[in-house]
């Protein structure tokens, strides 16, 4: 897909590519069901537009996930990480069979 992209645009592919590549960062892998992003993160990509859209209808959602302790977030984290890395293995196996 970015081969194609370049080889259409090839004198202005730098200018649009980063929309490409999160547009890759964020799409569901048919065979892990997860996108890479959720797989590294722990979570999808969070796009400024949601954030302005959540923060004007919640009034200021943020300050919500500030009060949680960083210990207990980055436990939280690596449970959410695990376990979806554990069924992303689960969904590779599928597939493979």
């Amino acid at each position: 897909m970015i081969r194609k992209y370049i080889c259409e645009n090839p004198k202005s592919w730098d200018t649009m590519i980063h929309f490409l590549l999160f547009a890759l960062r964020e799409a569901k892998h048919s065979l892990t069901q997860f996108s890479p992003s959720e797989l590294l993160f722990g979570r999808n990509m969070t796009v400024a537009l949601w954030l302005q859209k959540e923060t004007r209808e919640n009034k200021g959602f943020a300050k919500e996930y500030q009060k949680i302790p960083v210990t207990a977030y980055m436990n939280e984290l690596t449970n959410k990480l695990e376990t979806t890395l554990a069924s992303a293995r689960a969904n590779v196996e599928t597939a493979q069979k």
